[in-house]
């Protein structure tokens, strides 16, 4: 047994922080952190205000309604040019939009039936389904005469919970869950006037295309084609890839050999009876591994359907961003993933198919922390995908890892031709890390642009932490150091993640190109900001004023627009208006006023939240008329 595996702070601590990856999706479930920009939630509403980059209606379809009668309501939606939100059915990551009706014993609700969307392709080739303006769903709903008080009231009030996704082209997103309603007039005799006629005008059409999919069969040929027989073949060849692993391919001849061995004859019985009984040894032991990977399957089906819409979260795309990269890097040798030496050493006595069983199961357990880097990644696919593509992908990883055990016991002479191990297995490592990063990156560009600088300077830390925690210290070293160095990692990886969770909410404040500055001025007063990517106190200031609630009220009570100027490329345009300001570097800021539009306040270097809202508060009373 090594010095590493007898040091009790050294396996706690690998154990800690494996548990801790591995329970943080469940975590996110329970407590969602505040990434930088993470979205908000807006409060329920009536009818969005015109400040609102959406505004609502509920329409009903007639004038007047009777009791007893069915009639539809219409969610008709009127978006801001550059904010769109997600169709209920979107072949995409954004969350859906879905409509749910308020319980009361006056109405009876039907399935909403949804208005299809329009298809848009992103850059990166992902492909959502929009909603335009107009109507995007209808809601069945019988008034229950019985339940309506007498004498009948002249109307009823209808109210909906709606559930979606508010973005910003730019990335923006917010988590939206307005509460809307509709008064509906009541009338004694049923009414088929329509009511804003061009609001139903395709109802008829949206009706007909939900009956024809009720009666239609299901479907299966593109499950088969792009969720079935690509991912059994990527689940084969990360099985095979596992037995390549540094810690798995040096004892492939061993357990073969132990299984081979176990199946010899007695003295009186002929030594051609022996291959039989390998090939059904090699089988029971291949079962063992199988299982181990049908119980993994479940286990992430089960966390799938508590997850839900788990790639919709920001926060989960986080801590799977966090799991990538630091498995990665023990790919590179910057940690090793250790069981217990008890564990490892545990040798199944029993012979027999029980035996060899039992052997599976464990030889999977021991190839597993070699193997999590490897699985991570097939994890994080396949929870995007249908439960049933989930537990068979799982199964056949199970397979590809067993096949070379079931062929090598059936033939053993083959053991001979097994790949030695030698430096190829270590290029193999680093091959695969490098795979991880690159996908770590991709789960870093799903976020919006402006939390990718966060979460790279984020990385870093934690890959210095890591580093810190085990190379920095080496089994040899005094308890005290490693103890030190170790506690110090674990210090400034919750100092750091303090600050990235703390950052302030975006205030989502709607803001304006300069070539609309003339005309904003004219009736209110105007704030430019001048930034740039590459300065770091225009960063500062972004999250201290502009992307906080206060700035955002404090710009609605003088009825003012902002205008964002960024001078992060070359525009000799721009650059010459700077200079016009008489601004030389940034950060740098100016408030207009309309009644003086040729004398703004200028704000320069480091301004602070009062410097702005008193040269908001100076242009406001400069505009307001006098008593």
């Amino acid at each position: 047994m090594s010095r590493r595996s007898k040091s009790p702070f050294n396996l706690i601590f690998t154990a800690s922080l494996l548990l801790t990856l591995l329970a943080l999706p469940t975590f996110a479930q329970i407590a969602t952190p505040r990434l930088p920009g993470t979205a908000s939630r807006l409060p329920a509403i009536d009818r969005v205000s015109d400040q609102q980059p959406i505004t609502l209606e509920l329409v009903p379809q007639y004038a007047a309604v009777a009791p007893g009668q069915t009639f539809y309501l219409a969610l008709v939606i009127e978006l801001a040019p550059d904010w769109h939100i997600y169709a209920h059915e979107n072949p995409g990551y954004g969350l859906p939009t879905e409509i749910t009706p308020l319980a009361d014993p006056c109405f009876t609700f039907g399935s909403p039936l949804y208005a299809p969307g329009y298809l848009h392709q992103y850059p990166d080739d992902t492909v959502e389904q929009l909603y335009a303006s107009g109507p995007v769903a209808y809601l069945p709903v019988s008034i229950n005469s019985a339940a309506l008080p007498d004498p009948l009231p002249a109307s009823v009030t209808i109210q909906i919970d709606i559930d979606g996704q508010l973005c910003q082209d730019n990335g923006v997103c917010q988590i939206w869950s307005p509460t809307i309603q509709a008064v509906v007039p009541l009338a004694a005799e049923p009414s088929t006037e329509l009511n804003q006629p061009e609001v139903f005008a395709q109802l008829p059409s949206i009706i007909a295309a939900a009956q024809a999919d009720q009666a239609a069969p299901a479907d299966t040929s593109a499950i088969s084609s792009s969720d079935w027989l690509t991912p059994i073949g990527l689940a084969i060849l990360v099985g095979l890839v596992m037995n390549l692993m540094p810690c798995v391919l040096p004892i492939i001849p061993i357990v073969v050999m132990t299984l081979v061995n176990s199946c010899a004859p007695p003295a009186d019985q002929p030594a051609s009876a022996k291959p039989r009984k390998t090939i059904f040894v090699g089988l029971a032991f291949a079962a063992g591994i199988m299982l181990v990977f049908a119980g993994l399957a479940i286990l992430m089906s089960v966390f799938k359907l508590v997850w839900g819409q788990q790639f919709q979260s920001n926060t989960f795309k986080f801590i799977l961003l966090m799991i990538v990269f630091v498995l990665s890097l023990s790919m590179f040798g910057l940690f090793e993933i250790v069981l217990p030496a008890r564990l490892a050493n545990i040798s199944v006595k029993r012979k027999g198919y029980l035996g060899a069983f039992g052997m599976g199961m464990l030889a999977t357990l021991l190839a597993t922390p070699c193997g999590a880097p490897l699985l991570t990644p097939v994890l994080v696919w396949s929870l995007a995908k249908p439960l049933f593509v989930t537990i068979i992908v799982f199964l056949v990883i199970g397979l590809g890892m067993a096949l070379p055990y079931v062929i090598l016991t059936a033939s053993p002479a083959l053991i001979n031709r097994i790949p030695k191990a030698g430096n190829w297995m270590i290029i193999l490592k680093y091959a695969i890390g490098f795979a991880m990063l690159a996908f770590a990156a991709y789960l870093l560009l799903l976020f919006p642009a402006d939390w990718h600088a966060d979460l790279l300077y984020f990385c870093i830390i934690i890959a210095f932490c890591v580093w810190l925690a085990f190379k920095a210290v080496t089994p040899v070293t005094a308890p005290a150091r490693r103890i030190i160095a170790r506690l110090a990692a674990l210090v400034i990886i919750i100092v750091a993640s303090i600050f990235l969770f703390s950052a302030p909410p975006a205030s989502h404040v709607p803001t304006h190109d300069l070539s609309q500055l003339d005309i904003l001025l004219q009736e209110r007063p105007v704030v430019v900001k001048f930034t740039a990517n590459w300065c770091k106190n225009c960063s500062v200031i972004d999250r201290t004023i502009y992307q906080t609630q206060t700035f955002a009220d404090a710009l609605a009570d003088v009825n003012g627009a902002l205008i964002i100027v960024d001078l992060s490329n070359q525009d000799p345009q721009l650059v010459a208006y700077l200079h016009q300001l008489s601004g030389q570097v940034l950060p740098f800021a100016a408030v207009f006023s309309p009644n003086d539009p040729d004398n703004p306040i200028l704000l320069r270097d480091f301004y602070s939240m009062d410097d702005l809202l008193e040269a908001l508060q100076i242009v406001h009373q400069s505009s307001t008329p006098s008593p």
